[in-house]
C-alpha cells in the first residue's frame, strides 16, 4: 500500500502469551521509533497497554472480533464488528478477516489501485479455517477463493511447505487446512521453537523459506513427541484416578504447549469436560487448558466461576479465561485437589440428567456403491466446509470388515464389503476411543454399521475414494 516501513511484531506465546503487552511496545518504541501500532486479533481489553502507548507518542489502532469489557480502549480506532454498537453484520469474521477488511478500506481510501487484495486470501483462508469462525457468508466465499489462491501461492514459505506436506500440485480443502497444514505452523508457538508461524509468511527467500521449513517439521515432531509423553502421563493418571463428572489432572511431566490438544483428545475419549495443567517452576503454578465435549450444554466459564465461589470464601485460581468450550486457566499446585473437587461437583449436579450415549446426527443413508467421483464431485462443489457447515456425515450399514490393519499412532484403516455389492472401500479411523473398540469389537468378518465422513485419498499423484469414520456400532 506504499507504507515504507513496516515492523511485524508477533508476541511469543509462552513468554509474552496472548494480548497487547507494555513491555512489547516499549521494545517496538525504543528499537524502531514506531508511531504507530495495529493490532491484529488482539488489543479490545488492553485499555490499559493503549495508554501506555499514547504515554510515549504512538497511536493505536485495535483490530480485533473478540467481545470487549465494560470500556473500549482510547485508541485511534477500534476496527471490531463485536465492539458492541457495529452495523457491519460482519460478526463472523475472525481476526485475521478483520483485518483483510481495513486492507481494503485503506487501499480504497488511498486509491491504491496497483495493489490486488485478492493476493491475501490465502492468508485469509487459513486464518478463518484455524480459527473456527462460522464458514458463511464473506467466510465462505472468500475461503473457498482463497483455498484455490492458496493452491497456487507464491509466497516461498507457504508453498515449500505444501511441497513438504504433499499438498501441493492439486485442490486444497478446508480440512487439508485444518488438519494437515495449519497445525504445523501452531506447534511453532506451542513448542517455543524460536521461529515465529509469522516467519513462515514474510521469507522472500527459496533458500531461507527451505531452512525455515525443515525446523517447522522438527519442531512438529518435537510437538508430536510431546504430546505422546503427555498422553501416556495423563492415561497413567487417570487410571490411578477414574474421572468423576469432570477430568481435572495436572502434572510436571506435560509440557505447557500441548496441554490443548491433551484435552481435546480426552474429551473424545471419555466424553467428558476436560482441565489439563502443566506444572511448572519452583513456584509450582499450574497453566492449564480446558475443553468440553461436542455437542454438551455447558460453559467451562461457567464451571471456574463456580469453582472460584465458595462460602469459605477461597479461590482456587489465580485466573481463567476464553470460551464455553475452550478456555485457559492457572493456580497454585496446592489448590489442585480442591479445585478438582468444585469441578467434578460443578458437572455431577448439573449434567445427571444427560444421556450417557448421546445421539450423534447424520445427514443420509448411503451403500458403498453411492461413494463414485461423481458423488465425490457433487460433495466437493458444496464445500468448503467447517464451523456452521459441517462436513455431511452418512451411515453405511451391514458392513463387513474384510481387512483390518493398525496404522503407526494407533490409528486403524479398515476395508470394507456389503452384501450383493461388489464394490470395496478403504475406512480410516483416527484415534479410535478404546472404550468403543471394547464395545464393538473390530475383526474380520465383523458386521458392523458406520457412521463417516466421505473424502479423497491422495497418494503419489493419484487419488482414491476413502471413508473417514467417525463412530461404529453393531
Amino acid at each position: 500500500l506504499g507504507f515504507e516501513k513496516v515492523v511485524p511484531h508477533q508476541p511469543q506465546r509462552l513468554v509474552e502469551g496472548y494480548g497487547l503487552h507494555s513491555s512489547s511496545i516499549q521494545k517496538l518504541f525504543d528499537e524502531h521509533q514506531c508511531s504507530l501500532i495495529v493490532s491484529i486479533d488482539l488489543g479490545i481489553t488492553g485499555n490499559e497497554e493503549v495508554e501506555f502507548a499514547r504515554s510515549l507518542g504512538i497511536d493505536v489502532i485495535v483490530t480485533d472480533h473478540h467481545l470487549p469489557g465494560l470500556t473500549l480502549p482510547n485508541a485511534v480506532a477500534v476496527v471490531n464488528p463485536n465492539r458492541g454498537n457495529c452495523e457491519s453484520g460482519l460478526s463472523h469474521l475472525c481476526g485475521t478477516g478483520v483485518m483483510f477488511y481495513l486492507v481494503l478500506a485503506l487501499r480504497r481510501a488511498l486509491r491504491a489501485d496497483h495493489f490486488d487484495p485478492k493476493s491475501l486470501l490465502d492468508c485469509f483462508a487459513i486464518g478463518t479455517i484455524t480459527d473456527m469462525v462460522p464458514l458463511i457468508e464473506e467466510n465462505r466465499i472468500l475461503v473457498k477463493h482463497g483455498l484455490a489462491k492458496l493452491a497456487e501461492t507464491q509466497r516461498p514459505g507457504l508453498r515449500i511447505l505444501l511441497q513438504e506436506l504433499g499438498l501441493s500440485g492439486r485442490p486444497l480443502t478446508a480440512q487439508d487446512v485444518a488438519i494437515r497444514y495449519a497445525p504445523k505452523l501452531n506447534a511453532l508457538s506451542r513448542m517455543g521453537s524460536g521461529v515465529q508461524p509469522i516467519d513462515l509468511y514474510l521469507v522472500d527467500s527459496e533458500a531461507k523459506a527451505r531452512e525455515l521449513v525443515v525446523r517447522v517439521l522438527a519442531n512438529n515432531q518435537e510437538r508430536q513427541a510431546s504430546q505422546k509423553s503427555a498422553d501416556d502421563e495423563a492415561n497413567r493418571l487417570l487410571k490411578e484416578n477414574p474421572p468423576s463428572g469432570a477430568i481435572v489432572i495436572a502434572s510436571d511431566k506435560f509440557h505447557r504447549g500441548v496441554v490443548g490438544l491433551v484435552a481435546t483428545r480426552l474429551t473424545q475419549a471419555f466424553g467428558l469436560p476436560a482441565l489439563v495443567g502443566a506444572i511448572e517452576g519452583e513456584s509450582r503454578s499450574v497453566i492449564g487448558s480446558a475443553r468440553l465435549p461436542n455437542g454438551m450444554s455447558a460453559n467451562l466459564l461457567d464451571a471456574m466461576t463456580f469453582a472460584n465461589q465458595s462460602e469459605d470464601g477461597l479461590q482456587c485460581l489465580d485466573q481463567f479465561g476464553g470460551h464455553a468450550v475452550a478456555a485457559g486457566f492457572e493456580l497454585r499446585a496446592d489448590r489442585l485437589l480442591l479445585f478438582r473437587e468444585r469441578i467434578s461437583a460443578f458437572f455431577t449436579e448439573r449434567l445427571t440428567a444427560r444421556s450417557s450415549a448421546p445421539v450423534v446426527e447424520y445427514d443420509a443413508d448411503c451403500q458403498i456403491s453411492d461413494f463414485n467421483p461423481s458423488f465425490m464431485a457433487w460433495l466437493d462443489a458444496m464445500g468448503p466446509f467447517g464451523a456452521k457447515a459441517p462436513v455431511p456425515l452418512f451411515r453405511i450399514r451391514t458392513c463387513s470388515v474384510v481387512q483390518v490393519k493398525e496404522l503407526r499412532g494407533g490409528h486403524l484403516r479398515l476395508k470394507l464389503a456389503q452384501p450383493g455389492i461388489f464394490q470395496t472401500l478403504t475406512a480410516v479411523w483416527f484415534s479410535p476411543p478404546a472404550k468403543r473398540l471394547e464395545e464393538v469389537p473390530l475383526s474380520v468378518g465383523a458386521v458392523i454399521s458406520v457412521l463417516a465422513e466421505a473424502q479423497w485419498n491422495h497418494f503419489q499423484g493419484s487419488r482414491d475414494i476413502q471413508l473417514l469414520i467417525q463412530d461404529i456400532a453393531h
